[in-house]
């Protein structure tokens, strides 16, 4: 019956379970719990968040990035922007820029050393 309900990561934790142990919610909620858990801290590892701040920075960078055309979010990964407000100064000038002749040449100058 859970099963119908979870989707992503949860949901494959879940099949991991043998039918028996899918019948106990304490088991059920313990396997989903320390697969999600296992994701978020490779997560942070990999986006090298060393302590609440840049956990914020992340959370908050990530949402923004959700929030623009992909074009921009690309633009903004390829440079490894890591901090929301200079993600934001790059996606303002990406989109007033993004028709200008020298735009690559100007995002990469600016990049190295605004990002």
């Amino acid at each position: 019956m859970l099963q119908c309900v979870f989707t992503g990561r949860a949901q494959d934790a879940y099949l991991t379970l043998i039918p028996e142990e899918s019948k106990s919610y304490d088991k059920v909620k313990s396997i989903v719990l320390k697969d999600l858990e296992s994701h978020f801290s490779r997560w942070c590892t990999a986006s090298r968040v060393n302590n609440f701040e840049d956990l914020c920075h992340l959370i908050v960078l990530e949402q923004f990035k959700i929030s623009l055309p992909s074009f921009v979010a690309t633009c903004i990964n390829k440079y490894k922007v890591k901090v929301p407000s200079k993600a934001a100064v790059l996606a303002e000038f990406v989109l007033t820029h993004k028709n200008s002749k020298q735009f690559n040449s100007e995002v990469e100058r600016r990049a190295s050393s605004d990002f």
